[in-house]
């Protein structure tokens, strides 16, 4: 169920990154507000210089996905790749291992690069999510090894 959210998500921000749709969340007048809100989601570039571009969505979907895997809730900028394995619990490391969940926990990592020239575009992290998504799917299918 997490995967189809966080399949769900990338798509629509990939359908407006790639579709240059300009968007605004809020008036100038509530920005100061806003920002004190959702610090976590903001990426480090548009703190320190006021500029939007897409690398910052896909800083805030790195954001969302950390908290998919982890469980747990962001609320302040942290260090950001090294972040996501801190903040798993023990459960969570344990099942980790499995394909799907290393490809989202990888591509959560590379969305939340410092340099936001090294962060992917929304069409790659939305291919990585489907492919996850799908191996669940088809592991679900599977019976357990251990049943007869």
């Amino acid at each position: 169920m997490r995967l189809i959210i966080a399949q769900d998500a990338a798509t629509g921000l990939a359908y407006l990154q790639e579709g240059k749709v300009l968007k605004m969340d809020r008036p100038m007048s509530q920005q100061h507000q806003y920002l004190l809100e959702t610090n976590a989601y903001l990426a480090p570039e548009y703190i320190y210089t006021g500029r939007l571009s897409s690398k910052i969505d896909v800083w805030s979907y790195g954001i969302f996905l950390e908290e998919l895997i982890t469980g747990r809730v962001r609320t302040f900028v942290q260090e950001n790749a090294r972040s996501i394995n801190v903040f798993l619990t023990q459960d969570l490391k344990e099942s980790i291992l499995r394909s799907q969940q290393k490809k989202v926990a990888e591509i959560a990592k590379k969305c939340l690069a410092n340099d936001p020239k090294l962060r992917p575009n929304m069409s790659e992290v939305l291919k990585v999510v489907k492919e996850a998504l799908e191996l669940e799917m088809l592991n679900q299918q599977l019976p357990d090894a251990g049943k007869t």
